[in-house]
């Protein structure tokens, strides 16, 4: 996911967590998400893989897992794509084996800034044995995988490309696509589609539990009160993805 899909100022979600916390409700780690948006990340220098990619000062996108059905982007590996992604490879096959241990991949993402949850990783590497482990083709079929099922503002990130306003629109055109697969014929969606449609755009389950946490204090610092007849919009949808992102950012950075 791209940085935020709608202009970010005072957030009232930061407002409704400050109040809420402020009421004695413990601090949560949606709460702190909330109080403290993303970090933003550094230029990307790997001497050890001669790459200056001199990325610009954006938040780092959240990588989500496959996403079945429709909605792909997939295209092959440009020349950078594969250059970077066989010399991440080469740094890790220190004995020039040609195979690595699967576990190795999340260190490679890593290097290709790439950063994806531990959990996302594995459903990418499904099909896989980890007593064959991975070739350098392996790697980067997983690769194009990964680039494939971003959209495509995560993809031209990635590259280390400065995104405009028309990479924005584009991601929030995918988004809403997305939406309308989920939404009723009045253009809303119920909380538990609300928690499926987070389920089918594969994005890390931080808290393991199918996202009902995090919809539920989503609603909370939004001030809805969930209820079966509660009826959520786009915006409020792309509200929820722009807070999910920040709080699955600050589980990556504690990783």
């Amino acid at each position: 996911m791209a940085p935020a899909l709608t202009p970010r100022g005072v957030s009232d979600h930061a407002t409704a967590a400050r109040q809420l916390a402020a009421s004695g409700l413990p601090m949560s780690d949606v709460m702190q998400a909330a109080i403290d948006p993303r970090l933003v990340t550094p230029r990307l220098v790997a001497p050890n893989l001669n790459l200056d990619l001199g990325r610009p000062l954006t938040p780092r996108p959240v990588i989500r897992g496959p996403v079945k059905g429709v909605l792909p982007h997939s295209q092959d590996l440009d020349e950078l794509e594969k250059e970077t992604a066989e010399r991440a490879f080469q740094e890790q096959d220190l004995y020039e084996t040609g195979k690595l241990e699967l576990s190795s991949v999340h260190r490679m993402c890593a290097r290709l800034d790439l950063h994806v949850d531990q959990n996302v990783v594995k459903t990418w590497l499904q099909g896989l044995s980890e007593a064959e482990g991975i070739t350098l083709d392996d790697f980067k079929e997983v690769y194009k995988g990964i680039l494939a099922a971003q959209t495509p503002a995560v993809r031209k990130s990635a590259a280390g490309k400065s995104l405009g306003l028309e990479d924005l629109r584009e991601t929030e055109d995918y988004m809403r696509k997305a939406f309308n697969r989920h939404a009723s014929s009045c253009s809303t969606v119920s909380t538990d589609h609300l928690r499926e449609l987070l389920q089918y755009l594969s994005f890390p389950d931080v808290h393991g539990d199918g996202y009902d946490r995090f919809v539920s204090e989503w609603l909370l610092l939004s001030g809805k009160e969930e209820s079966p007849e509660l009826q959520l919009t786009v915006h409020d949808f792309i509200s929820c993805v722009n807070l999910l992102v920040d709080v699955c950012q600050r589980h990556r950075e504690m990783q």
